[in-house]
């Protein structure tokens, strides 16, 4: 399995009312992004990992790091490899150096406990490119009407989600390429002229 490590762009709440979050991944390597949903415990255990804060008492995750660091286990990996019925799965990667173990784990709970590990994380390439989105600021296109495929992210993201170019117009599309050539983002310009070129335009 081809894979691309990510890293955490972000924490965002999704609503004042809702205890849900969407946590921003993003390629080292590139500019796709990938939102998923998380709720507001793992959230928390993300963000204290990703501030190096240590807690009087431990929360889940990092009991179970102390409990595979007493067992002679190391995380050695994090990645997303698979999603059924619109809910990710992820494997966590253990090892003791005699051993190796695979671990089916909820995204949420494998990024918390890699990051409690300095492990990296990793995505399935076919499965990035088919749900990876391109980040585009919405001050950009504020007011001329412009199509936004993903509406379950919302404010206060500063920037909206695009995916699945295949769903625009091709005027949105156009749109599109004159802000990344703009902007000197030339690898997603060129992601956008090949979905303009399959369409002969």
């Amino acid at each position: 399995m081809k894979k691309i490590r990510l890293e955490i762009v972000g924490i965002f709440s999704n609503h004042p009312q809702e205890a849900n979050f969407t946590l921003l991944l993003g390629e080292i390597s590139g500019y796709r992004k990938l939102p998923i949903m998380i709720g507001i415990v793992e959230a928390q255990s993300i963000a204290l990992a990703l501030e190096g804060s240590i807690l009087e008492r431990p929360i889940m995750h990092d009991l179970f790091k102390d409990t595979l660091t007493k067992i002679g286990y190391t995380v050695e990996e994090a990645t997303i490899v698979d999603l059924k019925d619109e809910v990710f799965f992820a494997e966590l990667l253990l090892d003791n150096g005699n051993q190796t173990l695979v671990l089916d784990a909820r995204p949420s709970d494998a990024i918390a406990i890699s990051l409690r590990f300095g492990a990296p994380l990793f995505i399935n390439e076919a499965l990035f490119s088919q749900v990876s989105g391109i980040l585009i600021p919405k001050s950009e296109f504020a007011d001329k009407g412009f199509e936004l495929a993903s509406s379950d992210i919302q404010a206060p993201l500063s920037d909206t989600i695009i995916t699945n170019l295949e769903n625009y117009s091709v005027k949105s599309l156009k749109e599109l390429l004159t802000w990344a050539i703009k902007h000197e983002d030339y690898e997603q310009a060129a992601l956008i002229r090949d979905e303009l070129k399959r369409r002969n335009e």
